[in-house]
């Protein structure tokens, strides 16, 4: 495996393909890339590895949103999440906040944008 610059630890759970193939193709140049196309994977790859930042969508087929929230920040308790949508409901940032270790992105998403969240995060995690 290449040495990468940044040593974060990410993981994109997105059941949208070609969604999930960018995110990777942007984010894999600068940090460690794992990739889930849905929940059931994501778990197994929380189970065998710890990661920085999970980011992830909120609307899945087989699994309500919220619920999947809180099972990765309960399963996951070091993780940061940042959550993206292309609906944002009214309560989720409210939900968010609440959570705190979350961030939200809505869609399209800004990869710029998302890569100074992520170099935020790791500063803040010294």
């Amino acid at each position: 495996m290449k040495k990468k610059h940044d040593h974060i630890n990410i993981l994109i759970v997105e059941p949208d393909a070609s969604q999930r193939k960018g995110l990777t193709l942007a984010l894999s140049n600068s940090f460690y890339v794992t990739q889930a196309g849905s929940t059931s994977e994501a778990e197994r790859y929380i189970e065998q590895s710890t990661f920085d930042v999970i980011i992830t969508e909120l609307r899945f087929k087989t699994r309500d949103g919220r619920t999947w929230l809180q099972q990765v920040l309960r399963q996951s308790p070091h993780s940061r999440l940042i959550v993206t949508t292309a609906n944002l409901e009214p309560d989720i940032p409210e939900t968010c906040e609440k959570m705190n270790r979350l961030h939200i992105l809505e869609k399209p998403i800004d990869i710029n944008h998302l890569q100074r969240i992520i170099h935020n995060i790791k500063e803040e995690s010294g």
